[in-house]
């Protein structure tokens, strides 16, 4: 392997190991490594794209865009220094740098990650990054991420029956996007051939895992798509769904179904992956169990451990299985916290897991969820030992953002989402929590166009809405906040028509300055929280817009946050009135941010803004005079964690 370092604008790459910026691991997908290294090492030379398909992909065909996909990553990654890979048009792409370094290895990453050294394979192997969802409850989800060396795991498309041959443009549409999006997210792609059955297949095809078919019917009103995903060597189905539109906003379906069909590939695909495959029937339970917690159904973690503990009968070293089990358990804990069977359970199976794959990140991320929800310090020391195991991990980067978030550090956060984000960007729930963050650190334009991504990917999805409501909320956009209010498709989740009510009467009068109506209003918003049809910490968001301050801490005094991983109300823009009063502090205790704080010295953002009328620091070494271990208002208990 070549030991030589080298300099790619401000980045440092070992090649084939590892991307670095300023000593931190930036995570790029092995293909994209794969292909910034073979640059690399052409020294400013061109290389074809027939070269690259050879030292990445050997004696395997892929679509041709499956370059252009990584390529285009890779620019994302490198942001401004992007400009230095140039693509030259209908010949192959050149990279310019200058060697940094010929030292073995390179220098030693200072953030103590643990990067995986692996060999480029020269036989017919692939290493393929890995994401499956969970999304439960709180509207979190998970995708795990593996590296793992690997026989080929590869989709054939094949062409969609059509009801009309009028509908063939939109059909090669279809499937191009389709290409697209599993390149993009490292799925291999056969080329498509003639034959829309699944006997007979070519013998290019017969190399595949699993064949993606479909039909496309229009009665001239209303256009419908249904898609098939199966197993090619057993014959069966995977996976299918249907997706309809009008004739007349038919362009809108496209993404959707490319997002699908990506989502329900990488759940079968890890299935293929690794030590352990499954059968056909196991495939499918592992999709049927992700999508349980992602885009297609009600979060349903009874269905979720159902499927993985039919799994696991079948296939009990199947990794995966422990730690989905694991955190479906934890997330379940989430409606019935003193269930101690269920506790344990999460614990053994994600333990479980990590004995058969020390690095599978979704048992970190289970073993953190059943940790007492106000332990932010013990939380984010397991998120942290994930995230050395696997640097490459989208989700335990997303949790450590989300976290940091919790505790009112969103400068720090906006990193961990924007790595997540670079690794992951096909999924929605993460994308609706940087989104956020990105507009509450004043990056509004770059939030703005990710909300666009999210109307194409994902049109009707809560998480969609869930970004809009919140991004106009964080902003101060109240007329978009009020647009959102009085249609009920567009509400986020929890609001009903007593609560929009009441967010619309409270905005308005914020900005009416009127203080007879001002007063109703925070009668209004009291009598809702009290009722239920509005939740505590809306109606502290709320009275603390409307300046009632006093108001706004007597419901902080009934605060819980429903999900520690979103929702850090108190430390948005509408609640900034609160943390302008030292009895901010009091509730920090409560909550344990301050026995974070101060147990860290890791100090939230706001504590540093000039206007503050009191010091953060002195005002917690008060505290924890009376509350020497600033306790939180839930006992913490000490999770047993052997590792």
């Amino acid at each position: 392997m070549n030991t030589r370092e080298y300099e790619v604008g401000r980045f440092k790459l070992q090649p084939f190991r590892q991307l670095s910026d300023s000593g931190r691991l930036v995570p790029v997908k092995p293909k994209a490594l794969a292909i910034l290294s073979v640059l690399a090492e052409a020294d400013g030379a061109l290389v074809t794209k027939d070269e690259l398909m050879a030292a990445v992909w050997p004696n395997i065909t892929v679509e041709d865009n499956a370059i252009q996909a990584h390529v285009a990553s890779l620019r994302k990654i490198l942001g401004q220094d992007g400009e230095l890979l140039s693509t030259v048009h209908g010949h192959g792409y050149r990279l310019a740098r200058t060697p940094a370094s010929s030292k073995a290895g390179g220098r030693p990453d200072p953030s103590g990650a643990a990067p995986r050294a692996w060999r480029w394979p020269t036989a017919r192997f692939v290493t393929i990054f890995l994401v499956v969802g969970a999304a439960v409850g709180s509207l979190w989800l998970i995708r795990n991420g593996t590296q793992a060396r690997t026989e080929a795991a590869q989709i054939a498309l094949l062409p969609f029956d059509l009801s009309s041959s009028a509908m063939s443009v939109f059909a090669n549409d279809l499937q191009v996007k389709i290409s697209t999006d599993l390149s993009s997210a490292g799925i291999l792609v056969a080329s498509r051939t003639a034959g829309s059955r699944f006997p007979g297949l070519t013998s290019k095809q017969k190399d595949t895992e699993f064949l993606l078919g479909g039909r496309i019917t229009s009665d001239g009103q209303a256009l419908s798509i249904q898609i098939q995903l199966s197993d090619a060597a057993e014959d069966a189905v995977i996976w299918s769904g249907t997706f309809q539109k009008e004739v007349s906003s038919r362009a809108a379906l496209p993404p959707i179904v490319a997002t699908a069909v990506a989502d329900a590939m990488h759940f079968a695909v890890i299935g293929r992956t690794g030590k352990v495959r499954l059968n056909a029937t196991s495939v499918a339970a592992l999709v049927e169990a992700r999508e349980s917690m992602t885009t297609v159904r009600r979060p349903n973690p009874l269905l979720q451990m159902a499927d993985y503990r039919k799994i696991i009968a079948v296939t009990p070293d199947f990794t995966w299985a422990h730690s989905g089990l694991a955190a479906a358990d934890a997330f379940q804990l989430k409606s019935d916290p003193q269930n101690e069977l269920l506790r344990d359970e999460a614990r053994r199976e994600a333990n479980r897991a990590l004995a058969l794959d020390p690095a599978n990140g979704e048992a970190y991320l289970a073993l953190e969820l059943v940790l007492p929800r106000f332990n932010w310090k013990n939380r984010e020391a397991v998120l942290l030992k994930g995230i050395k195991a696997d640097p490459g991990f989208a989700p335990g980067a997303y949790m450590e953002g989300r976290l940091r978030s919790a505790v009112g550090r969103n400068r720090d956060a906006l990193f961990w989402f924007r790595r997540g984000h670079n690794m992951d960007p096909l999924h929605n729930n993460n994308s609706f929590t940087y989104a956020a963050s990105l507009m509450s650190e004043g990056f509004s334009e770059e939030s703005r166009k990710l909300l666009e991504q999210m109307d194409a990917q994902w049109p009707e999805h809560i998480a969609t809405r869930n970004a809009h409501f919140w991004t106009s909320v964080i902003s101060g956009s109240w007329n978009d906040t009020l647009a959102i209010l009085t249609d009920s498709s567009k509400w986020p989740v929890g609001m009903n028509r007593k609560s929009a009510e009441v967010w619309r009467m409270a905005i308005t009068m914020a900005n009416a300055n009127k203080k007879t109506a001002q007063l109703r209003a925070t009668t209004t918003i009291r009598d809702a929280a009290a009722e239920g049809s509005l939740s505590r910490g809306e109606a502290m968001l709320l009275l603390s817009l409307l300046r009632d301050v006093d108001g706004a801490f007597e419901q902080a005094q009934y605060y819980v946050p429903s999900d520690p991983q979103w929702g850090p109300i108190l430390f948005l823009a509408p609640t900034q009135p609160m943390r302008q009063d030292r009895r901010f502090m009091e509730i920090a205790v409560k909550l344990g941010f301050a026995a974070y704080w101060w147990s860290t010295d890791q100090w939230p953002d706001f504590c540093n803004a000039p206007e503050l009328p009191y010091d953060c620091k002195a005002e917690v070494n008060r505290l924890a005079g009376t509350n020497p271990g600033l306790t939180p208002m839930t006992e913490v208990r000490r999770a047993s964690i052997p590792y």
